[in-house]
């Protein structure tokens, strides 16, 4: 009896210290292209509510359901009075050309970043997807290919992924224009370097160290070099000029 009237003792104490820990300050990290005030309102925290009791795993779902250009986030609590909310904000790496005529981009995850009205705003900067774009696109949610896309769509994020996170092959982002999906036994990609070549990549192995047969094979070409880049046979490249 006595051990349970203590441990409702310390119930009690706790749930009175927790009513008078009150939120002083809201801190935001991660904001670069959204208001921090406007992600604090969306995510319904307050100054003033207790710090214990605030919604921190609703105010993320709202935060993440109201801007499509936040990647993930993570609210925590910085006792006695501090609530703290880190987030990634997405980086457009592509677009697709919907059926619709219209365009979606999206980041490295495939995330539906925004939808680009074409006959208003017309064609975005960036890669343009092709192959791709039967599917369902929606802000804020990865985009959904259409039936017959979703190995497609999934090889250009391998590619796009693969070139990205290496510091050896990023540089290449800046060179390419488009990427072609149509055909999964030839994925090609422009690459307006020097003169301009297209890549042809072949099938999907090993698309890592094709990527890096690509930038050794770029270092030995002429300034005046252009054509299509055979890269189909792992760890050989063939220049056909154009």
């Amino acid at each position: 009896m006595r051990k349970l009237i203590v441990i409702l003792a310390f119930l009690i104490l706790g749930f009175a210290v927790s009513l008078f820990l009150k939120v002083s300050r809201i801190e935001v990290s991660g904001a670069n292209r959204i208001d921090i005030n406007a992600i604090v309102s969306a995510g319904g925290l307050a100054t003033g509510e207790s710090v214990i009791f605030a919604d921190t795993n609703g105010a993320e779902k709202r935060i993440l359901a109201e801007f499509p250009y936040i990647e993930s986030v993570h609210i925590y609590r910085k006792l006695p009075t501090t609530l703290r909310i880190d987030l990634i904000e997405s980086t457009p790496i592509a677009y697709i050309e919907l059926q619709d005529g219209n365009y979606a981009k999206i980041s490295e995850s495939g995330r539906v970043l925004e939808l680009i009205d074409a006959e208003q705003d017309g064609r975005p900067g960036g890669i343009r997807i092709t192959g791709v774009g039967a599917g369902l696109a929606k802000p804020g949610a990865p985009y959904e290919p259409g039936d017959d896309e979703t190995i497609r769509f999934g090889y250009c994020l391998e590619f796009l992924q693969a070139v990205n996170n290496s510091n050896e092959t990023r540089y290449l982002l800046q060179y390419i224009s488009y990427i072609n999906a149509s055909d999964l036994l030839d994925f090609k990609f422009d690459l307006n370097y020097n003169r301009g070549f297209i890549v042809s990549l072949g099938s999907r192995e090993q698309t890592t160290r094709k990527l890096g047969t690509l930038t050794q094979t770029l270092e030995k070409l002429n300034p005046t070099d252009s054509g299509t880049l055979d890269l189909s046979v792992i760890g050989e490249a063939h220049l056909i000029p154009s």
